[in-house]
């Protein structure tokens, strides 16, 4: 066992059972460190002393991190495993268990702010009724606050997170920021280029990764949402079917 699955095997007590007290530092200091990660061959006593400190501030200010089952704690210890199966440069720091938290409370917070955004979105486009195209919303003159269009994918690319939003830009002309996929919770998600088409991969375990949505060039997107301004340009942020 390398040094930070001994860690991980760590992260299954003290995070899956409520944050209990982990074994003794003697035990992990016995195991060797992997040559990826520039760290000593054992975990000196300085650092788990520092370990212990990061780690119970990250619960103590983000409590449903030692909660079994809860978004945060199903997240970090999916993540966790995951540095450990790279043997991630992050484990040789004995912060990592607090900056993991730091940046899985901001994935969460997104994903939140995002549900409530199309959440606020969807009953504005209700009764609509008219599915306008690019040109006909062009030749409008004044863009209304909410709208259906239909137009070809010209461009796309990754933004933000979470990984199950896309901005995509129609027909050369508008930028629509699109919800392909809602994250649940331990969704471990990317996007994968290939060629002039771009897939969102939900990995599950060590598992083959399943494709949840893909878009290529040149597809029709009927989106649905509202406009709002961004750096100065109108974009229609809401959700997208595929033609």
């Amino acid at each position: 066992m390398s040094f930070s699955l001994c860690f991980l095997s760590l992260l299954a007590v003290l995070f899956l059972s409520g944050c209990e007290k982990r074994p003794e530092v003697e035990d992990s200091e016995k195991v060797a460190a992997p040559s990826k990660v520039a760290a000593p061959s054992t975990p000196s006593a300085e650092f788990a002393k520092e370990y212990e400190v990061w780690k119970t501030r990250a619960v103590q200010e983000f409590p449903d991190l030692g909660k079994a089952g809860t978004p945060m704690n199903t997240r970090f210890v999916a993540q966790a495993k995951q540095l450990s199966e790279q043997n991630a440069g992050e484990l040789k720091y004995p912060n990592w268990p607090y900056l993991l938290a730091v940046k899985i409370k901001a994935e969460l917070a997104a994903a939140a702010q995002v549900a409530t955004d199309n959440a606020r979105a969807r009953p504005a486009v209700e009764g609509i009724g008219k599915i306008y195209t690019v040109q006909e919303l062009k030749a409008l003159g004044t863009l209304p606050s909410a709208a259906v269009v239909t137009g070809r994918v010209t461009k796309f690319e990754e933004i933000g997170m979470p990984p199950g939003v896309l901005l995509v830009v129609l027909d050369d002309t508008l930028k629509c920021e699109v919800t392909v996929y809602e994250v649940g919770p331990g969704d471990s998600l990317g996007w994968q280029r290939s060629g002039s088409s771009i897939s969102l991969v939900r990995q599950m375990g060590k598992g083959a990764g399943a494709t949840t949505a893909s878009l290529s060039m040149g597809q029709v997107l009927r989106v649905e949402g509202v406009f709002v301004q961004k750096r100065g340009v109108p974009v229609l942020v809401g959700t997208a079917k595929y033609q």
